[in-house]
């Protein structure tokens, strides 16, 4: 027989074994339920854009539209450049003559000119005689006048001065 023991205390626990094979895979599952639907996720970039399609035929023109209301005038605008000179025109009759102005200031007196050459000696003449006064200081009024006249009655008769 064995012998069993009873009563004693239990011993430690012995090491942990290898690790056994592993079995075979079972088979599938039944499929599980559908989960919720996720979040929508962020919207993806434009794609490059399509070939411009084909020009569709030009369509029957329509009917004139009411005339619309006049629009306010616009500002006015910068001048033009000046336009060419134009030919001169006929020259216009005299007018009739302006009245005389006023005489000016007289000017100022004029440098003495040179002087000129001696003229040529001209044939003597002989007139009636003048005699000096006696005494010039002292002459009288009649003596001086006697005297006076009988010189210009010698220049006539000389044909130097006339009158």
């Amino acid at each position: 027989g064995s012998t069993r023991c009873t009563g004693g205390p239990a011993g430690p626990t012995g090491a942990t074994g290898a690790t056994g094979a592993t079995g075979s895979i079972g088979p599938r599952g039944a499929t599980g339920a559908d989960g919720a639907t996720g979040a929508t996720g962020a919207t993806g970039a434009d794609g490059a854009t399509g070939a411009t399609g084909a020009t569709g035929a030009t369509g029957a023109t329509g009917a004139d539209g009411a005339t619309g209301a006049t629009g306010a005038t616009g500002a006015t605008g910068a001048d033009g450049a000046t336009g060419a000179t134009g030919a001169t025109g006929a020259t216009g009759a005299d007018g009739t003559t302006g009245a005389t102005g006023a005489t000016g200031a007289t000017g100022a007196t004029g440098a003495t000119g040179a002087t000129g050459a001696t003229g040529a000696t001209g044939p003597v003449t002989v007139g009636s005689a003048v005699t000096n006064l006696a005494t010039p200081n002292s002459a009288t009024t009649e003596e001086i006048a006697t005297t006076l006249n009988s010189l210009l009655d010698s220049l006539r008769a000389a044909g130097i001065i006339s009158s």
